[in-house]
């Protein structure tokens, strides 16, 4: 499975139970694909009315692996209630919303993640909600630059990054730990009066067995920015 979508969200392939099934000739089997996402299950995205799933059907090589051309790759829309129930997510502005980007490429919204995130994830870490609508047709790959955070101009470890499906929108944190903050003076939420940080866009090379090549290199930087938010 490439990838996958459920109303026009974008879902990770690392959250889809289904990667790869090697079928021997003639063999037919049954297998479960899960769709498991905390973004958008703590984020109402209303009923699973458009399941996107994007497969790959390929030879298995000589030596028993799935890395022979692509012979078919194909994407499969299941509508559980019906094609003429389909309904695509839009995202209502929250209060807390800051957009921190928006060029050709993708808009980039910052705000707090609601209530029942933060009670799931736990009390651990500040959670902030990063949604992105990919403008292209092309899948991307969003990633705030490893060591590029200060937060209140003081270095602040955390990591956010968010891969995306051509002409969709998708769901994911940024985070940062609360033992670390307090040394800083920060105590909460409220505390938040800058945060800085790299934020680079790439998009993704399809290697020569028609897999997604998410090796970030320069030859596939689209934008490279510097951004300076106030929560």
């Amino acid at each position: 499975m490439d990838s996958a979508a459920v109303n026009g969200v974008s879902l990770p392939t690392f959250n889809v139970g289904f990667y790869w099934l090697v079928l021997a000739p003639g063999e037919k089997r049954n297998e479960k694909i899960n769709l498991s996402d905390v973004f958008f299950n703590y984020n109402d995205i209303g009923d699973y009315t458009d399941i996107e799933l994007v497969f790959q059907v390929r030879e298995v090589d000589e030596d028993g692996f799935s890395n022979a051309n692509v012979l078919e790759r194909k994407t499969v829309h299941i509508y559980p209630y019906g094609e003429d129930k389909a309904a695509e997510f839009v995202r209502e502005a929250q209060p807390s919303d800051k957009v921190i980007l928006d060029n050709e490429y993708a808009t980039v919204i910052f705000g707090e993640c609601n209530e029942k995130f933060k009670e799931k994830m736990g009390s651990e870490y500040y959670h902030f909600e990063m949604f992105v609508i990919n403008k292209t047709d092309k899948p991307l790959f969003i990633v705030g630059g490893y060591k590029s955070f200060s937060v209140n101009g003081q270095e602040a470890s955390s990591s956010w990054s968010a891969e995306v499906d051509g002409g969709k929108c998708s769901f994911s944190t940024m985070h940062f730990s609360k033992e670390d903050l307090e040394k800083t003076g920060i105590k909460d939420y409220e505390d938040f009066e800058e945060i800085k940080f790299i934020l680079k866009i790439y998009d993704f090379n399809i290697d020569d067995y028609g897999f997604l090549d998410s090796t970030c290199g320069d030859d596939n930087l689209l934008g490279e920015y510097e951004i300076t938010l106030n929560p």
